[in-house]
C-alpha cells in the first residue's frame, strides 16, 4: 500500500451553504493517543466531507510522522507568517497543505512545526484566522492539540502566551473530543484540567482509549458528571500495522475493533 502525495492547483474557494465544523482533539499529559485518534477520525470524516487535518500540537507535532512523511514542509510556520502579513488566502492554504490520498480516502494535512522551539510564532490570532480561512473551502477541520492549558504563561523572549494557540482552538471549536487513556494517571491528569477545559468549550465528547476497565465510565461520571461518548478498545496489532505503513485504519484494517470504534465516534460527531 502506498500514499499518493500531491499538491493540487490552487482554485477559488467553494461557496458554502452549510456551517463548517471544527473538531478540536485534545488529551491530558501522558500520551493518551489523541494524535492517532485525530488522524483516524479525520480520515473517517473525509469519506463524506472535505476535510483539513491541522497539526497544532506545538509541543510534539506528530501527524507527519504518523503518515510517514519524511520531507520537511513549511506548513503551519508559513501559514503563521502569511497571517502576520495579512496575506493568507484560501488559495495559499491549499498550496501549503498536502493532499493525502489512498483509494477513496482523501484529506489535506497542514503539517505542524518542523521545530517546536518556534511555538511563539503561533499566536491566538494565528489560530482564529487559520480557522476562518479554512472554513471557506473545507466542511470539516480536525485540529490536533497540545495538552497544556494553563493561561497567561509567557517568556522573557516573547509576549506570545505559551498555550494561547491551544486555548484559542478549543474556544473556536464546534466540539472538543477529549481523549484519555485507561490508566489512573491519565484520569487524574484529566480531572486536574477539567475545569479549565470546561471553561474553554462546553460541547465535549469524552473518549476512553485502550478501554478495558468497565468501571472507569462510572468513576468519570462521579468526578466530572460526564458520560463517555466512545470507548476505543486496546488494538495494538492493528494500530502498529497502520503506523508502520503510515496509513489510517480505514485503509489497513477496516474491520479492526479500533477502526469500528472510531467510525462510531465519527457518526456521533456528525450527527450532532
Amino acid at each position: 500500500m502506498t500514499i499518493t502525495l500531491t499538491r493540487r492547483p490552487t482554485k477559488p474557494a467553494r461557496p458554502q451553504t452549510f456551517e463548517p465544523q471544527v473538531y478540536a482533539i485534545w488529551g491530558p499529559h501522558g500520551s493518551p493517543g489523541k494524535s492517532t485518534i485525530a488522524l483516524n477520525l479525520a480520515f473517517e470524516i473525509s469519506q463524506t466531507k472535505r476535510t483539513l487535518l491541522v497539526d497544532l500540537d506545538l509541543t510534539a507535532p506528530s501527524q507527519s510522522l504518523l503518515l510517514g512523511l519524511t520531507e520537511p514542509a513549511p506548513g503551519l510556520t508559513a501559514v503563521a507568517r502569511l497571517i502576520r502579513q495579512g496575506r493568507l488566502t484560501s488559495e495559499e492554504l491549499q498550496r501549503l497543505s498536502i493532499q493525502i490520498k489512498h483509494k477513496s480516502s482523501k484529506l489535506r494535512l497542514l503539517p505542524g512545526l518542523s521545530n517546536p522551539n518556534r511555538w511563539n510564532e503561533i499566536t491566538e490570532d494565528t489560530v482564529v484566522q487559520l480557522i476562518r480561512i479554512a472554513k471557506l473551502d473545507f466542511e470539516c477541520i480536525v485540529i490536533d492539540l497540545s495538552s497544556s492549558l494553563e493561561e497567561n504563561l509567557t517568556t522573557t523572549q516573547s509576549p506570545t502566551t505559551r498555550n494561547g494557540a491551544t486555548r484559542a482552538a478549543l474556544q473556536q471549536a464546534s466540539a472538543t473530543v477529549s481523549v484519555i487513556k485507561n490508566t489512573k494517571l491519565s484520569l487524574q491528569n484529566y480531572a486536574n484540567q477539567f475545569i479549565e477545559l470546561q471553561n474553554l468549550n462546553k460541547n465535549r465528547k469524552l473518549v476512553i482509549n485502550m478501554a478495558e476497565n468497565d468501571k472507569l465510565p462510572n468513576v468519570i461520571k462521579q468526578l466530572t458528571k460526564e458520560t463517555v461518548t466512545q470507548k476505543i478498545p486496546r488494538d495494538e496489532t492493528s494500530l502498529t500495522l497502520a503506523e508502520s505503513q503510515g496509513l489510517p485504519l480505514v485503509v489497513t484494517r477496516r474491520k479492526s475493533p479500533a477502526r469500528i470504534a472510531i467510525l462510531n465516534l465519527t457518526h456521533r460527531l456528525l450527527e450532532c
